[in-house]
């Protein structure tokens, strides 16, 4: 991000950055990995505040309303169950390397988890222009043009992502999610490098449909839930539904 990936950004975007970094006063982090990583990585020299982010409260919370909101807005059955494909975007700009077939996947799900599935794809807003690519049907919505990402994930029982920090957000939910990653070695080679070793992540990793499927059959909630925790635990992860209240209370006391 930002300064650790200087070499990859346009000079337009490393402008609006810097610009960015002498608005703010403070930076708020969800772990002590990202904590530290906020200090380094941006061109941001104040307070980064040990807080959680508030945008993960809502992971703590019921989540009856909101998925009430997400399936009347997409005019299916509050009972379904909702597998959400997020994956980023590419330099390139193009739909080709994305899943686009979704019948086995579904018919997968069903078959491990039971229950009524559909999936929701949901394009980064940088590639939003091509959801026209994508065929739905009464399986397959799209949900590129929902206002609220993080809803959307409160409302799905499973995350299909490829290098999106959506997985860590799904993570903080404890909820299930999968990566599939194509083009992983092109990604690594002409995107950008990650953080973690991504097949070191608690998360199954498919670089085929067909794999994909073979992680969707054969899925192990209970080891999942152990990788998921002992990740957590090593960054150091702070998140506990509270940080609204904690930030707020951080800005009374700088008021007063």
């Amino acid at each position: 991000m930002e300064k650790d990936a200087v070499n990859y950004l346009p000079q337009a975007y490393i402008d609006r950055a810097k610009r960015d970094a002498k608005k703010c006063d403070y930076m708020l982090a969800g772990s002590a990995f990202s904590q530290e990583l906020y200090r380094n990585s941006f061109w941001f020299q104040g307070d980064v505040w040990l807080t959680g982010t508030p945008r993960c409260d809502v992971f703590f919370q019921d989540s009856t309303i909101i998925k009430r909101r997400v399936t009347t807005d997409l005019d299916i059955p509050f009972a379904t169950k909702l597998a959400l494909y997020a994956p980023t975007f590419r330099k390139n700009m193009e739909a080709s390397v994305y899943l686009q077939e979704f019948t086995h996947v579904k018919l997968a799900l069903q078959a491990k988890f039971g229950g009524c599935w559909k999936v929701l794809i949901r394009l980064h807003p940088n590639v939003a222009h091509l959801a026209t690519e994508f065929s739905t049907d009464n399986d397959v919505l799209q949900a590129t043009d929902y206002p609220d990402m993080q809803e959307l994930l409160v409302a799905s029982d499973l995350l299909i992502t490829d290098y999106s920090s959506s997985m860590f957000d799904m993570g903080i939910a404890r909820k299930k999610v999968m990566l599939y990653t194509p083009d992983l070695a092109e990604y690594l080679a002409t995107e950008r490098e990650f953080y973690f070793d991504i097949k070191e992540l608690p998360f199954p990793l498919a670089k085929k449909p067909t794999e994909l499927i073979n992680q969707v059959l054969h899925f192990d909630e209970i080891t999942y839930q152990q990788l998921l925790a002992t990740f957590n635990d090593s960054i150091k992860q702070c998140e506990n539904g509270e940080a609204a209240s904690a930030v707020a209370n951080k800005i009374k006391a700088i008021c007063q």
